[in-house]
């Protein structure tokens, strides 16, 4: 814990709720008679307070010192498990175990399971979304875009970047060249033409991330009738159709300019 601020005229230690959840990465879930501390990953719980006169009262957490290498056998369970897991590169409590044996050393009294906090810093990672279940069943129902660039060589035309519009349905895609970002809006007007020609419908929807050279385009949408869907900010597994679509264009291309040199 950290941050402490002594009070000489109160008689009990108080907890502030939000500092230790950010400090600890657990969150708080009160009932009428206890609350709970859990892991923000896990969901383990690490703590359980009893509701006492008011306050929701924790038992006595004390700091345990890191036990020396020469006394290790003769700690407790608790602190040789925290000893061997740091050495060890801090392994599950499966393979710390299983390590131990192999090498003939005690730990048939080890915990199956420790919060460190060491493991929750260094070994946190987002969780994998979701594969989407929606469907399409018309050619622009819905339509990926994004922008590619700037790209190290221009093209005979000086463009350095692409806009790709890839129709949800049928997965096919349209590119246009772009000298820079703020063509996006007249590209996505020449694409609305084409592509409502040729296919006899209208675009129902686009979905994009958050990017300035798309702010100019939602008004022109609004005035059109077709819903932009924008993805949340910092999440591009949302707009992830397109992103695939970069990488097989440019992997495709390197790949011919490869053979070709």
């Amino acid at each position: 814990m950290t941050f402490l601020t002594p009070v000489p005229s109160i008689t009990k230690k108080l907890l502030s709720v939000s500092q230790f959840a950010w400090d600890n990465h657990v969150f708080f879930e009160f009932y009428p008679d206890f609350c709970t501390v859990k892991t923000q990953g896990t969901r383990e719980t690490v703590l359980q307070g009893q509701l006492r006169g008011g306050l929701y009262v924790f038992p006595p957490m004390h700091k345990v010192q890191p036990p020396l290498a020469f006394s290790a056998e003769k700690s407790s369970s608790h602190s040789r498990f925290t000893l061997w897991h740091s050495r060890l590169g801090h392994p599950s409590p499966k393979i710390l175990k299983v390590a131990l044996r192999n090498s003939h050393i005690p730990c048939n009294n080890f915990p199956d399971s420790v919060l460190c906090e060491s493991c929750c810093m260094g070994k946190a990672h987002q969780l994998p979304f979701i594969n989407s279940n929606s469907e399409y069943h018309t050619p622009l129902q819905l339509v990926f875009s994004d922008i590619w660039g700037p790209s190290p060589v221009a093209t005979s035309t000086g463009a350095r970047y692409y806009i790709v519009f890839l129709d949800a349905f049928s997965k096919y895609s349209w590119i246009y060249l772009l000298n820079s970002k703020s063509e996006a809006f007249t590209a996505f007007q020449q694409f609305k033409s084409s592509a409502e020609l040729q296919l006899n419908t209208k675009i129902k929807a686009i979905q994009t991330d958050n990017a300035k050279e798309f702010i100019k385009l939602s008004k022109y949408l609004n005035e059109n009738g077709i819903q932009h869907r924008l993805t949340c900010p910092h999440t591009h597994e949302q707009n992830d159709s397109p992103k695939r679509k970069h990488r097989h264009i440019t992997e495709t291309g390197l790949t011919l300019l490869a053979n070709a040199s």
